[in-house]
């Protein structure tokens, strides 16, 4: 898994283009922004931008970007002049393998990894989820729980972006849940009651936000619901 970090602090033009590929030859990538500073931003392969305004905590859908190595870039702004590259980094992409992008940490130390999404139909009355630990600040090592039931533990900022173990989905049975971030002492962190997950979803939930954010702000410590399909 690799990690591509980009400071600017200077402007640079656009310059877009759409290659002519055969769809075939495709990787659906989805775009999670969790970096909690930065701006809203626009995310570019190989010149080509493919979505734009993307918020905090907020995905693009999958985007269809030619397999191979795939340059992508990071930017907030549209105007000539206004543009500034956050990150930026070179991504090995399979053809027809479904991947998430997801960018964390503050603006100016932005990690960003790419994440290979297994997104096998989960069987009828069932769901998938998956958890991915985005919190900076000192929460300690987390544990993540459907209902009573401890579905991923001993959970770090970013542990997603070097063991596959911690961006697998887990298969848990459909209808309205509450999923909960505990302490691994078992103190609670946040929960989000009333989940609706229905009969062959996929969902990702990410943790966000920071213990000094608003309280029930996008920025309170909480979680996001991102739909696979």
């Amino acid at each position: 898994m690799k990690k591509y970090i980009v400071y600017l602090v200077v402007a640079i033009n656009i310059f877009s283009c759409t290659p002519e590929v055969n769809v075939n030859d495709q990787a659906p990538v989805k775009f999670i922004h969790a970096s909690i500073n930065a701006p809203i931003l626009n995310f570019f392969s190989d010149g080509a931008l493919l979505a734009k305004e993307i918020e905090y905590a907020n995905a693009s859908d999958y985007l269809f970007i030619p397999n191979g190595t795939a340059t992508i870039r990071l930017e907030s702004g549209l105007s000539v002049g206004q543009v500034y590259l956050y990150a930026a980094g070179a991504f090995n992409l399979a053809p027809n393998t479904n991947y998430t992008l997801i960018a964390a940490d503050s603006a100016n130390k932005m990690k960003v990894s790419l994440l290979n999404d297994t997104l096998d139909t989960p069987a009828s009355g069932k769901a998938k989820i998956r958890f991915l630990q985005t919190v900076t600040d000192s929460i300690g090592t987390v544990d993540f729980f459907y209902n009573t039931t401890k579905l991923s533990g001993n959970r770090t900022f970013n542990d997603y972006s070097i063991n596959n173990v911690f961006h697998r989905f887990h298969t848990v049975d459909t209808g309205k849940i509450t999923l909960s971030a505990r302490s691994v002492t078992g103190t609670a962190i946040t929960s989000l009651q009333n989940v609706s997950l229905k009969s062959g979803k996929i969902y990702t939930f990410i943790l966000r936000g920071s213990t000094s954010g608003t309280p029930n702000t996008i920025r309170a410590i909480g979680f996001t619901e991102i739909g696979y399909n």
